[in-house]
């Protein structure tokens, strides 16, 4: 199957469901002609470092910064880990987001 690029996730974490081999990720994602939005990926199959690449089941991404805080993982979890989709959904996308350079 020939994988569609999926953008460039500004900044992501990995989440693994509960009880579950699975993991997604999570995070605020810039494609071009939609802007920026924070979504959910379908299952990750393949994880590459060295190029800082994931794909998932439809969709490959380019990662830049993984966030590291936990409080921030439990609070996105928290308001979006409810939503159940099936697992071949491309992408859950949660919502818009606006990138303000500082």
């Amino acid at each position: 199957m020939r994988r569609v690029y999926g953008g460039e996730f500004i900044e992501y974490f990995i989440y693994q469901e509960r009880a579950s081999p699975i993991f997604y990720v999570y995070g605020i994602r810039y494609l071009e002609p939609v802007g920026a939005h924070l979504i959910r990926t379908s299952p990750i199959t393949n994880f590459n470092a060295n190029s800082r690449r994931i794909r998932t089941i439809y969709r490959f991404y380019t990662l830049h910064h993984e966030i590291d805080d936990p409080a921030y993982k439990a609070l996105i979890y928290a308001l979006f880990g409810h939503i159940k989709l099936p697992d071949f959904v491309e992408e859950l996308i949660i919502a818009p987001v606006s990138l303000v350079i500082q």
